[in-house]
């Protein structure tokens, strides 16, 4: 790094601090890399003058000097390098494992959390570890083009839009083109308001064309779930699906319900108060073995967000909920919808008003990291049973308002009629006269 520090900078990984398990060494690193990211030149004189700046006083001149006349060879600089990593590596994984061992040989841990808590938080740290070993080169976009021109030739091809997974409501898709890999949406509304049924209005339409869909209650249990899907199955009303009192015809119909129903690649989760952790453990899981394409987390507020810091407040915690739900999206390679609350302030105006992205309830971080906001809203000039879904925040589209049917006593959202394109009228051909 001192004799030739311009080798250093073309290799696909640095080295990092971290990896040496002797104090002096790992020291002299970070030196080096903070001299280097403020722009300054590295050689032994001006290294150590920056460590005695540092009151590092277990380096000198002779041990800097000793350290350049014992490299032997840089020609293989990249495989040294690699062998630095996978010790690090080796190390960090036994860390856990020792971790483990520890808590295994005592009945009470002494943090407070319980054995389950611990082995995800392990989990999460091995996988980390498994992530950091992967070298990844950044790379010309040469093939991320050609990628692209392929999927907008095969859209055009198709006479179809670039979708990604529908989701069952034909002018949601119309505005959406579907829920994209990648993608936090937020569906927010006040309490009452349906947010959990259109939830459940999407996840039953998408796995009605077999595409593997979890779902993350934090609100409601497995069984009013169960219990809504069959209403929206059925078309029954959730008194009589919840009190039994059905005659012949109306227990047939469940029977028929059930059984297509069971047959969904739908996961549910009503592990109430799940944190970012543990939500992280379970998707991956859930993406990886069963092929979820779709994620649904009912309710974002309801989180707990496991900051090391106790003392932050409730804005900051929801903040990190957010980001951590973008970063898994982004990891996970799938689209996750996320509700959350709205405050008071459309119904403590003046007048009723639509809600807006300053609504969103106790963070604006929602608003920050979020690719879609999807809101309900009920309109005063509602006719019946009609909500309005606004989309307020759209990043890779554009914004407006979609019209939703919502049927409250079987708690199901539908697409009005599609109305039929009129079509083109054969224009008059003109006749030329020739004299």
């Amino acid at each position: 790094m001192v004799l030739h520090p311009e080798w250093m900078q073309d290799l696909p990984i640095q080295l990092q601090p971290e990896w040496f398990t002797d104090t002096r060494l790992s020291r002299i690193v970070a030196t080096i890399l903070h001299m280097q990211s403020e722009g300054r030149a590295v050689d032994l004189l001006l290294l150590l003058d920056e460590c005695k700046r540092r009151q590092y006083t277990d380096i000198d001149a002779l041990y800097l000097s000793q350290l350049t006349t014992q490299v032997a060879s840089t020609a293989y600089l990249y495989e040294h390098l690699q062998i630095l990593q996978q010790a690090w590596l080796a190390r960090k994984a036994a860390e856990v494992g020792q971790s483990l061992t520890l808590l295994a040989n005592n009945d009470t841990p002494s943090d407070g959390k319980d054995i389950h808590q611990h082995l995800q938080e392990a989990e999460d740290a091995l996988y980390h570890l498994s992530e950091a070993g992967m070298t990844r080169e950044t790379m010309t976009i040469e093939a991320d083009v050609d990628a692209a021109q392929m999927r907008i030739e095969e859209a055009s091809k198709n006479k179809q839009p670039i979708r990604g997974v529908c989701s069952g409501f034909w002018n949601v898709d119309a505005k959406l083109l579907g829920f994209h890999p990648t993608d936090l949406l937020i569906l927010a509304a006040r309490p009452a308001q349906g947010k959990t049924a259109l939830a459940i209005s999407f996840i039953r339409l998408i796995a009605m064309n077999r595409i593997p869909v979890a779902m993350f209650s934090l609100e409601m249990g497995r069984e009013q779930i169960i219990n809504r899907l069959l209403m929206q199955q059925t078309g029954l009303p959730g008194e009589v699906v919840r009190q039994g009192m059905m005659n012949d015809e109306q227990q047939r119909r469940v029977q028929e319900a059930a059984a297509i129903i069971r047959q969904w690649p739908i996961y549910l989760d009503d592990t109430p108060s799940i944190n970012l952790v543990q939500l992280r453990q379970k998707s991956r899981q859930l993406v990886r073995k069963e092929g979820v394409q779709v994620i649904f987390v009912d309710y974002l507020q309801l989180m707990a967000a496991n900051l090391t810091n106790r003392n932050a407040s409730r804005e900051n915690e929801v903040a990190s909920i957010s980001r951590g739900l973008k970063c898994l999206a982004k990891e996970l390679k799938v689209p996750i919808i996320a509700l959350s609350q709205l405050n008071r302030a459309p119904e403590q105006a003046a007048e009723v008003r639509e809600p807006r992205l300053a609504d969103l309830r106790e963070s604006g971080a929602i608003e920050q990291d979020a690719d879609v906001v999807m809101m309900i809203h009920q309109p005063k000039t509602a006719v019946g049973n009609e909500r309005m879904l606004i989309i307020a925040k759209h990043r890779n589209g554009a914004t407006g308002d979609v019209l939703l049917h919502f049927d409250k006593p079987t708690a199901m959202f539908s697409a009005p009629q599609r109305q039929p394109q009129p079509q083109p009228q054969p224009q008059p051909q003109r006749q030329l006269n020739i004299f």
